[in-house]
């Protein structure tokens, strides 16, 4: 069996890609969506998926650049939706049977777009085009995610976990203050 996976180049998608190898062949989806952290997420996704298939779509992140420095989810409304859209298309066109998200448990309580019942949603329509929609690991907690992850040898020290970077020199650096940040600082990343 052949899945798109999702990958924003954080710890989840890392994780679920490496666990997912272990069971299917993956073709890695990244998308640039106007993120401000599209080119550390990028790169961080490129590592975790060197033959990763890549897409550019216009979407208004202006909700995501209110303020970056209070704490609370960045929220792109419709995203999820537009980025299984996008993955959809990527298994028609691949071969693929099923699009897979990293949402875990923790974000189903902060994005309607992780939850299960959004990810049913979804799957009841993409069914006609005779692909499914998966969050494989929507029930886990992250330190449930992060475990599965180091059990499949995922490399989660190259992950990029900040949605509001800093651009220092000529690199990124995280912020260390946006919501991704202080839930890698508390996990022990």
């Amino acid at each position: 069996m052949r899945v798109v996976i999702l990958v924003s180049g954080g710890l989840d998608s890392a994780s679920l890609v490496s666990f997912a190898r272990s069971e299917v062949e993956v073709v890695g989806l990244f998308v640039d969506y106007g993120q401000p952290a599209a080119i550390p997420e990028r790169e961080a996704a490129r590592v975790i998926c060197p033959d990763l298939i890549e897409r550019t779509v216009e979407l208004d992140c202006a909700a995501m650049l209110d303020d970056p420095s209070e704490p609370g989810p960045r929220v792109v409304p419709g995203r999820n939706l537009v980025l299984l859209s996008m993955g959809i298309n990527v298994a028609l066109s691949h071969k693929c049977s099923e699009v897979w998200l990293g949402a875990t448990a923790g974000d189903e309580s902060e994005y309607i777009d992780c939850r299960g019942v959004f990810a049913d949603g979804v799957n009841l329509v993409s069914l006609l085009l005779g692909i499914g929609v998966r969050y494989p690991f929507h029930k886990l907690t992250k330190a449930q995610v992060l475990d599965t992850g180091r059990q499949h040898s995922a490399d989660l020290e190259r992950t990029w976990s900040c949605y509001s970077p800093l651009f220092e020199g000529s690199t990124y650096e995280p912020c260390g203050g946006c919501n991704a940040c202080t839930e890698r600082t508390q996990e022990g990343m």
